[in-house]
């Protein structure tokens, strides 16, 4: 859960925004082993939902910037 919870902080700041994309899917990775444990199942299921939230925050900011460039990148043509 905590993987997660960082993934999401850091995904909102410019430069150091790119540690998310390790922390998110290493998260992730880590709350479906934890969700097979007998103990902890909740702290792993908000766990999972923490990285997915900043996976897919990041996979958002990548298909944004990555738009922008294509569209610099056509009127600059």
């Amino acid at each position: 859960m905590v993987l997660g919870i960082i993934s999401i902080v850091l995904v909102f700041i410019p430069i150091i925004g790119m540690i998310a994309w390790i922390l998110a899917p290493l998260g992730l990775i880590l709350g479906f082993v934890a969700v097979g444990k007998p103990y902890g199942r909740g702290a792993a299921i908000a766990g999972l939902i923490c990285s997915g939230i900043g996976l897919l925050v990041c996979i958002g900011w990548f298909f944004f910037f990555a738009a922008i460039a294509a569209s610099g990148a056509a009127a600059g043509a």
